[in-house]
């Protein structure tokens, strides 16, 4: 006996309907877990935040990458390169002078920074951010990316259409 099953209850499991009935259950459950999970079994291509970043990133000759910091996760599985996280301070001096001290020790030739996403999630801006789109002379913009991703993959927070600018650092600019 199973602990407090009586003969009847055993009797209940060994019919035909209460069969039916879990076949039906683990169906609907099956069906449930395909629907609200993309990869089930590992059978669909995987989309990830910032693949045709990664892709373009691969594509240039020199290696290291200053990345925003949500972007570092996705830009260090979705390209070969090295890749740093940008220095985030409140102060645009700090975070000026701590973006170029990144540069430099480094050795970092690209940047890649993030448009539309920050401004849907309400992250404050970044003075590094700005300080990269405001200096033409030391940070040469290469490619801009568009990520478009459909509806039913937007459903995760962490996955939005989004605009990325790659810039190329101009070596002799920064200052050392």
């Amino acid at each position: 006996d199973l602990f407090f099953c009586s003969g009847k209850i055993k009797n209940i499991a060994g019919t035909n309907w209460f069969k039916a009935a879990l076949i039906v259950f683990l169906i609907l459950l099956v069906g449930n877990t395909v629907k609200k999970n993309r990869y089930f079994i590992f059978t669909l291509d995987r989309i990830e935040q910032a693949d045709k970043a990664g892709a373009v990133l691969d594509s240039l000759p020199d290696d290291g990458v200053l990345a925003e910091g949500f972007l570092t996760d996705a830009l260090v599985y979705n390209c070969k390169k090295r890749i740093v996280t940008l220095p985030r301070s409140p102060d645009p001096v700090a975070a000026r002078q701590q973006t170029d001290l990144s540069i430099e020790v480094f050795d970092l030739h690209y940047v890649v920074v993030s448009e539309f996403w920050k401004i849907e999630v309400g992250i404050l801006p970044n003075p590094a951010v700005e300080y990269i789109k405001n200096s033409p002379d030391k940070f040469k913009l290469i490619k801009t990316v568009y990520e478009y991703y459909d509806k039913g993959i937007r459903s995760n927070i962490m996955i939005r259409d989004d605009m990325f600018y790659i810039y190329e650092v101009i070596k002799d600019k920064i200052e050392q």
